[in-house]
C-alpha cells in the first residue's frame, strides 16, 4: 500500500472514530486481504459445486471504496499447476460474500479430493490485490432436479471420463437403463459448447465417446477444466475432465 493511501487511511479512519466515539485499528492492523469463512457443498446441486462465504477486505468499506471486485480462484494440479480463474464478485461494501463455484471432483467420486480455493480482492483501478489465504472444500454428488424439479437417480447412468486429468485422449462412458436418444458434448467454464461428440438415438446398455482435446474446427483447445454433458430422457448429467499440456 502506497504511503499517500495509508495515510489517508488512517486520517479519513480517525476523523470518523473521533466522531462516533469509537477506536479504529490502524492500517498495520486492518485485514487488507479477504478471510474464507467457509466452503461447503452447494445444496441440491448434483454435485461438483461449493459455495464460498468469505469476509471482506478493510478497504472495501465507505467512505474508501479501494477494492472494485472479489475474483475466486481454483488450483488445478499437475505437470504445470496453476490456479484456474472461476468467478467473481462485484464489491458492495458489505461484510460477508457468497459465491457458488465449479470444483474439480465430487469427494464421493473416484480421485475426488478436497478442492483448493483463493478468494482475491482487487482494486478499483485492477494494478492491485490482495489474496486470503488458500482454503479447501469438498462438493457432494446428489441428485440433480432438474427440468421441472423431478428428480432421477443419476447413478443409473454410470457416466464416467477416464483418464481423468487427460492429456491426449479422454474416453467418456455412460449406461443408458433403457433405450432412447442421446446427446454428449464438452464445454467450457462459462457453459459454451466446444465440441459435440454424439446426438442420436441409441438402445439400453453401454456407450462409449472418445474426446481428443479437439473444438469443432479439430483446433487444440486450451489447458483448464472443461465439462462434458450428457442430455438423456429428459435430464441432464455432467463431470469435469482436466486437460493438461
Amino acid at each position: 500500500m502506497s504511503k499517500w493511501r495509508t495515510s489517508r487511511f488512517a486520517f479519513i479512519a480517525a476523523l470518523l472514530a473521533a466522531a462516533a466515539g469509537t477506536a479504529v485499528p490502524s492500517p498495520a492492523a486492518a485485514n487488507v486481504e479477504p478471510i474464507i469463512l467457509s466452503i461447503v457443498d452447494a445444496p441440491d446441486d448434483g454435485g461438483g459445486y461449493v459455495t464460498i462465504t468469505w469476509n471482506r477486505s478493510d478497504l472495501d468499506w465507505h467512505p474508501f471504496h479501494d477494492v472494485g471486485s472479489y475474483r475466486v480462484y481454483g488450483y488445478v494440479p499437475g505437470a504445470q499447476p496453476y490456479w484456474q480463474f472461476l468467478g467473481s464478485r462485484m464489491a458492495l461494501a458489505i461484510q460477508t460474500y457468497s459465491l457458488d463455484v465449479e470444483t474439480l471432483a465430487d469427494c464421493t467420486g473416484p480421485g475426488g479430493p478436497n478442492s483448493i480455493f483463493v478468494v482475491r480482492a482487487v482494486n478499483v483501478n485492477q494494478t492491485q490485490t490482495w489474496d486470503s489465504a488458500p482454503d479447501s472444500g469438498c462438493s457432494i454428488r446428489n441428485n440433480p432436479t432438474v427440468g421441472v424439479g423431478e428428480a432421477f437417480d443419476s447413478g443409473l447412468y454410470r457416466l464416467s471420463a477416464r483418464p481423468n486429468p487427460m492429456r491426449d485422449v479422454v474416453s467418456l462412458q455412460f449406461t443408458l437403463p433403457v433405450e432412447g436418444r442421446a446427446r454428449l458434448g464438452i464445454y467450457d467454464l462459462l457453459g459454451r459448447r466446444v465440441k459435440e461428440l454424439l446426438s442420436a438415438e441409441l438402445p439400453a446398455g453401454l456407450h462409449e465417446a472418445a474426446w481428443d482435446g479437439r473444438d469443432e474446427r479439430n483446433a487444440p483447445v486450451p489447458t483448464g477444466v472443461y465439462f462434458y454433458r450428457l442430455d438423456v430422457h429428459g435430464h441432464h448429467l455432467s463431470g469435469r475432465v482436466i486437460k493438461l499440456n
